[in-house]
Parts: structure tokens; sequence; C-alpha cells
């Protein structure tokens, strides 16, 4: 895996802080460029398009949509696993990010409500460090159709539903006096920002947390995420910021 380069490096002072940092990241369209979950939709489901619409039309949320998309697939599970795997191409700089705040000291985990095997297979491809995946099991095969069912730590909300929101799960992995920092773009992971202390958005996450008020940066690469969390760790660590206290981008 590629080291980060010395002029892309966060400042030294920042490392130790960096140390007491977890990331929860969102995979499809945050990690990576595109949602695999979709793209592997539009290709092998062919009335996807009308299927999608009419189940957000119902007041379905996001996750549903998807799970619903997830039932018409007739594939064997290696096909889908492999489509998905085929789809991810990961945003700039992952790697470098992760071998910076792992070697710091810090943690990281991806919170998905994408496929765990298959988001597994991408970060091992890659040859990403093994970070901790909290996503769902596909259950079923390729005669009956297929289900999702997400991790249990997912928990209930009014707007993300029973058993899939973000928000419970990253409370939970926060650890006593750990700076939790969320990466996300869709309206899914807005309850997961909600329990940040400091969001790179991307997309409707970004547009949420603004009319919400929640403090973000816009998240373009995660190299200039690691500078800039290495420069709010500084700050923090002077005085000069305090978790929460980030402008929106």
């Amino acid at each position: 895996m590629t080291r980060v380069d010395r002029d892309q490096a966060p400042a030294p002072g920042a490392l130790r802080g960096a140390g007491n940092v977890l990331a929860v990241m969102d995979f499809d369209g945050t990690v990576t460029a595109r949602d695999c979950m979709v793209a592997v939709l539009e290709r092998y489901v062919e009335e996807w398009p009308r299927v999608a619409a009419a189940a957000r039309a119902e007041g379905l949320g996001e996750v549903a949509v998807i799970e619903r998309g997830i039932g018409m697939l007739r594939l064997p599970r290696d096909q889908i696993v492999a489509a998905f795997v085929e789809t991810a191409e990961l945003r700039p700089g992952l790697g470098r990010f992760l071998e910076w705040l792992l070697g710091a000291g810090g943690s990281a985990a991806i919170v998905s409500a994408g496929i765990r095997e298959a988001i597994e297979s991408v970060v091992q491809t890659n040859g990403l460090p093994a970070i901790p995946v909290y996503a769902a099991e596909l259950d079923g095969d390729e005669a009956r159709g297929y289900t999702l069912a997400l991790h249990e730590d997912f928990g209930d909300c009014p707007v993300c539903g029973r058993g899939r929101c973000k928000g419970p799960l990253t409370r939970g992995l926060r650890r006593p006096r750990q700076v939790v920092v969320a990466f996300g773009d869709g309206g899914r992971d807005l309850c997961m920002a909600k329990e940040a202390d400091l969001v790179f958005a991307r997309g409707r996450l970004l547009r949420l947390c603004e009319r919400e008020g929640i403090p973000a940066r816009e998240l373009t690469d995660f190299d200039a995420a690691a500078v800039e969390l290495a420069a709010w760790l500084d700050g923090e660590a002077g005085g000069g910021a305090v978790p929460g206290s980030m402008p929106v981008a």
C-alpha cells in the first residue's frame, strides 16, 4: 500500500491526537466513488428504475428500497459478490488515510447497509487494513430470492426504521474520551453524523448537515480529509477548537 506522500502527510504534532480518533465510514458512495449495490441492481434487475421509484413513492427509506431490489436478484451469491467488487472504485487516498490513522493508534470501522462479505472482499482485494465491518448478511439463494439482515447493533428510529439506524451502532462503538469522525454521503448517514464530533460529508448528507446545523466538512478525497482532520486535532489540543465547533463547509 502506498504511504502518505511527504507533502500530503498530516502535521507530526497531530499524531498523538489521532490515536484518540474513531473513524466511522459509510461504504457505498463514501468509501467508494459510487453506490455499488445500486450499480449491481441497475445491471441485473431490468425493472429496477421503476421498482425504485415506486418504492420511494410509498415512502420507503433508502435501505428498504435497496432491500426490495435485493429480493429481485436471481443470481448465484458468488456472482453478486463478484459484481459488487468489480463495481467498487475506491475514493482516492483511502489507503493512505487508514495507514496514517491506524499507525497513529486510532481506529476505524465501516458502517454500511451493504453486503458484509462483498465489502470485506473489496477491502481485501484492494490491500486495505482489515478494519471491522458492520453491515448486512445476504440471506437466501438464487432460487428463493435474497433478503438483507442488518447487523444486530443497528438500532431503531422514526426516520431510518426498525433495526436500520446507524446512530445507536455508532454510539455503541465510541469509547470513553474518544473523538468520533463520521464519513457519509446519504440520508441514511444522518443519524451517524449526529453522533460524531466531526463530519466529512458529500452529496445529500452534506445538504442535510447544513439544514440540521451539524458541523461538517465536504469530503472530496481522503488525502484532504487526513490533512483537515490533523489540523483540527492540532487546534483542539491547543484550545483553538473543540468537537462540534467546526464551521459547515
